[in-house]
């Protein structure tokens, strides 16, 4: 059984969540990505690390 979800985001975190994608993809660069986003490219590079931390804890999520 399957448990459908729904995220509200607003067009700044959707902005954000793309610009992650393309970092991941390798179509722009971390330092790219963080001057898009108006961070540093260190920072960037730990948001990045937590959102594939994170995705890894939603998978591994017991569906209730």
């Amino acid at each position: 059984m399957t448990t459908k979800r729904t995220l509200n985001m607003s067009k700044e975190e959707i902005r954000r969540c793309e610009i992650l994608r393309m970092a991941e993809e390798k179509q722009i660069t971390q330092k790219e990505g963080a001057k898009h986003i108006g961070i540093s490219p260190r920072l960037f590079k730990n948001a990045k690390l937590f959102r594939n931390f994170s995705d890894k804890i939603n998978m591994a999520e017991p569906s209730t």
